[in-house]
């Protein structure tokens, strides 16, 4: 089943209306006459005689503007004629003072046809003629929309793209859908560049207002107020969003409470589509008409490089490199000063070392072969202090003695002891020194070095 179109509505300055006669345009907008404002900021005023004509594809078209006389009086000079490809149409009969009183409207027209709306008026100062703007419901030939510019496209409250949450209804005698329900939402899909939403007062509502939001493609929520009615209020525009590239678009709008009700009239969309459909089941290509790409908002300025950062860092790296290096000399004036107040101890002659062959460095060191010394029973004991001896004639030779007691040693108090064994010595090829068993006594076993006379 195809989709059934949209009404299609002209401002009344669109390009495609032709003016004839002194028109200007009139920018008030006239209080307490049922509907506030007017579509698109303006309207066309005439004072004299004049017309204005559109061409058009559709079955159905009127013309809209504000009127301020209810009956026509001998002080009333206004007069209109409606005609349709030179066919007059009676125009209505009852005058209603109002904003967006209906001036012509015309029906059963061929669609698929090109028609020519005209209105002749007679006006005056007294009784001037607004023209507000032109509705048409529309061919749904596409090639017909793909000629339009600048229009907008009404939605009705029953669109197939309008999804409601739960706390809307109808309101009694109308075609108006509202809410009291606080957090109630309704959301929708469109293609299109902007959306206007309108509302209506209804009977024996709060007089205290409320608050709602809307957001679109899923952007943070605007605030916006829902007043309560005013001295003989009708339609009204609740909000205008901000303009967008014509593609498609997403709108939430959420009830916040608590008064006076949110209501929907219809929704004007801006550069719509003029059929009634869901955007969500179409392709890529949308409704077939122009697109404008959708450019994402720009982000937070990327932050440049952290200078502050960066030179802390230099400085930073610089200090800890300088305390490494005076860290390094440091210890090398340290090693330094070690070595040199270590020189003399290594560099000087070992003792007992002039009897040796001169073989420093790394060296193994091993016992020298020696032969048991044997001691007399009673030994004479001459000249001695703790051991040590006076005086002593040193051996010639490392070769041990292979009979009696070496010569020039004398025994030790160890000989006089009694029978047990004296421990055999020990001779190093260094400074004489000797490492004795556990529990003996240097005393017992000192016994001095052997040196080589030069």
């Amino acid at each position: 089943m195809s989709a059934i179109p949209r009404f299609l509505t002209f401002d009344d300055d669109h390009a495609d209306i032709i003016y004839e006669g002194n028109w200007e345009i009139d920018p008030q907008e006239y209080e307490g006459l049922f509907t506030v404002g007017n579509f698109g900021g303006s309207q066309h005023r005439i004072t004299g005689n004049g017309s204005l004509s559109l061409s058009f594809r559709g079955e159905v078209i009127s013309l809209f503007g504000t009127n301020r006389f209810a009956t026509e009086t001998s002080e009333s000079d206004l007069d209109w004629q409606c005609f349709v490809n030179g066919e007059a149409y009676p125009a209505p009969l009852d005058r209603i003072i109002q904003n967006g009183y209906q001036y012509c409207s015309v029906s059963g027209l061929d669609s698929d046809a090109t028609h020519t709306l005209t209105v002749n008026v007679q006006a005056s100062e007294s009784a001037p003629f607004w023209a507000d703007m032109i509705n048409v419901y529309p061919t749904r030939n596409t090639d017909y929309h793909k000629t339009l510019s600048d229009y907008s496209a009404q939605l009705s409250v029953n669109d197939t793209s309008i999804r409601y949450g739960p706390g809307w209804e109808f309101a009694p005698g109308t075609f108006a859908r509202f809410t009291r329900t606080p957090n109630s939402f309704m959301e929708m899909e469109f293609i299109g560049s902007q959306v206007i939403w309108r509302g209506m007062a209804l009977a024996n509502q709060s007089p205290a207002q409320s608050r709602a939001t809307y957001s679109l493609d899923g952007g943070p929520p605007i605030n916006f107020t829902i007043f309560g009615p005013r001295e003989n209020t009708g339609q009204y525009t609740l909000f205008e969003t901000e303009k967008l590239p014509r593609n498609r678009h997403s709108l939430r709008v959420v009830y916040e409470g608590f008064e006076t009700p949110l209501a929907l009239n219809l929704l004007r969309i801006a550069e719509g589509d003029l059929l009634d459909r869901d955007p969500r089941t179409l392709g890529p290509a949308l409704d077939g008409l122009p697109l404008e790409e959708i450019v994402a908002p720009a982000g937070p300025k990327a932050p440049g490089p952290p200078i502050g950062a960066i030179v802390g860092g230099v400085v930073g790296g610089v200090v800890a490199l300088l305390l490494i290096v005076g860290v390094v000399v440091w210890l090398l004036r340290k090693r330094k000063r070690e070595r040199e107040q270590l020189a003399p101890v290594l560099d000087a002659e070992p003792l007992g070392a002039a009897g040796f062959s001169p073989n420093y460095g790394a060296q193994t060191y091993s016992k020298a072969p020696y032969e048991p010394v044997r001691y007399n029973s009673t030994p004479p004991i001459t000249q001695h202090s703790m051991g040590i001896p006076s005086s002593y004639a040193p051996s010639t030779s490392y070769a041990p003695s292979s009979t009696g007691t070496p010569s020039g040693v004398l025994p030790s108090k160890a000989q006089l002891a009694s029978a047990q064994p004296a421990p055999d010595p020990v001779y190093y090829q260094d400074s004489g020194m000797r490492f004795n068993p556990p529990g003996s006594s240097n005393v017992e076993n000192a016994v001095p070095p052997s040196y080589t006379p030069s």
